[in-house]
């Protein structure tokens, strides 16, 4: 699940734009936390992971990531659900699902690396969204 959702969301260019795999190993550093004291306190259940995502909404509220809220949510019932179903291992979930998201990152920068090394190799060169937009005005000026 890391891995895909890591590729999907990679950024367009690490020239000029931030990455976002930082912000998406914070994320899930911040689901891991939830869930590892949720499984260690109490049974999963339901209302449980319920409530869960409903804390976690209010930590993205919080800390004006309203982006995350959807991901923050799907990461969260994926743990939860893997644990629940097999509860004799329920305290290893958010740990691997946390290096599942490490290696995730790592793929996606292997993936954008190499993406980016055979469109330099070609010698196609990517326009960047300002430059079509002022190349857009002028053509209207």
């Amino acid at each position: 699940m890391g891995c895909c959702r890591n590729l999907v969301r990679f950024p367009r260019d690490p020239r000029g734009e931030p990455l976002c795999g930082d912000i998406a190993a914070g994320r899930d550093l911040r689901v891991f936390h939830l869930c590892f004291i949720y499984i260690a306190l109490l049974s999963v259940n339901a209302a449980g992971i319920g409530l869960v995502i409903g804390v976690g909404t209010i930590v993205m509220l919080t800390l004006g990531r309203h982006e995350d809220i959807l991901i923050t949510g799907i990461t969260t019932t994926v743990v939860l659900v893997v644990a629940t179903i097999d509860p004799k291992h329920a305290l290893a979930q958010p740990p691997l699902r946390l290096l599942d998201t490490i290696v995730g990152i790592g793929v996606g920068m292997l993936a954008k690396w190499a993406a980016s090394y055979a469109v330099a190799r070609a010698g196609i060169v990517p326009v960047s969204d300002n430059a079509s937009r002022s190349t857009a005005r002028q053509a209207g000026a």
